[in-house]
């Protein structure tokens, strides 16, 4: 992989709003289980929300698989924050659940004091709940599967995109907080959009912003142009052939970002495997786009959003 830092275009920084107002989504809604995760996914969320000026809402979702553990012998439950293991008995588990829930709303409170935040608490299955209750133009924060999976897979988080239109995955533990927002761009028109999407987030949290650009050899300057074009301040320009896409995992834990910004519909998401790999191995928030959420968001951005000329 090759760096370098790019030279900032001739306009200044902009603040939150400007060029990218219409950039926004309908809400960001997190879906949360009380797991390890919630803090890092809350604040995910809320910078997100203070990002695209969208409405902030929660869904607690009361996993059923902890339930169905209980009928299994000498099995035991341990809340967040709770410190006592408890045999695992149906009375038991809605205890825990209580206890996570309670802590969940003070999360929220304490990193949203001055805002509403729509609170919902539904049980079942967090693939199916989340899924359910994403609406259009939403971005939906995931993170580990309600404390018995890792990451969510590659299955939920496209399923997620298609039914809200952005997914924004939290892992268990975030090991940089202050690095660069890192934006994935092949040159498409998508693109573009995840230039804009990242560089609203960078302006929202202070932190830097970078490009990954994944392009043939000698075609990446086109993709350096346009994001000049389009971030509306300096970023750092980091290069990684398009050929590669199943290495991409490698360079972003290599750029150590706060948060990556891609979408699902080009390099290197629609590769086979590769999806599932970053999500196994991801130590920031990837908040990943439809295509079709990108391209909004590159068109509601003005110009400048269509692909690079790479020929």
């Amino acid at each position: 992989m090759t760096t370098k830092p790019d030279a900032a275009p001739s306009s200044p920084p902009q603040g939150t709003g400007g060029t990218d107002e219409g950039i926004r989504f309908a809400r960001v809604l997190v879906a949360l289980t009380g797991g390890e995760a919630s803090h890092a996914m809350i604040e995910a969320a809320c910078l997100a929300a203070r990002a695209t000026n969208a409405a902030l809402a929660a869904l607690y979702v009361r996993e059923q698989r902890l339930a169905d553990l209980a009928a299994l012998p000498f099995a035991t439950v341990l809340a967040p924050g709770h410190g006592v293991a408890e045999a695992l008995t149906l009375d038991a588990v809605e205890r825990a659940w209580l206890r996570a829930e309670a802590a969940c709303r003070a999360a929220l409170h304490s990193a949203h004091p001055a805002g509403t935040v729509a609170f919902q608490s539904v049980s079942g299955r967090i693939e199916t709940a989340v899924v359910g209750h994403a609406g259009p133009g939403d971005l939906l924060v995931l993170g580990p599967g309600g404390g018995l999976q890792a990451a969510p897979s590659g299955a939920l988080v496209k399923a997620a995109a298609r039914a809200a239109g952005a997914v924004l995955v939290v892992p268990a533990i975030v090991t940089n907080r202050t690095g660069p927002v890192v934006a994935i761009d092949d040159g498409d028109t998508a693109g573009a959009g995840t230039i804009r999407m990242a560089s609203r987030l960078a302006r929202a949290s202070g932190r830097p912003l970078a490009l990954l650009a994944l392009a043939a050899p000698g075609m990446h300057g086109a993709l350096a142009a346009r994001a000049a074009s389009l971030a509306g301040g300096p970023f750092a320009l980091h290069t990684w052939p398009a050929g590669e896409a199943a290495g991409v995992a490698d360079a972003l834990r290599y750029l150590t970002p706060s948060m990556v910004v891609a979408d699902l519909s080009g390099a290197p998401f629609a590769e086979p495997g590769v999806l599932g790999a970053a999500l196994r191995r991801a130590t920031a928030p990837l908040l990943l786009m439809s295509g079709h959420a990108a391209q909004r968001i590159a068109s509601q951005a003005g110009a400048g959003g269509g692909p690079a000329a790479t020929g």
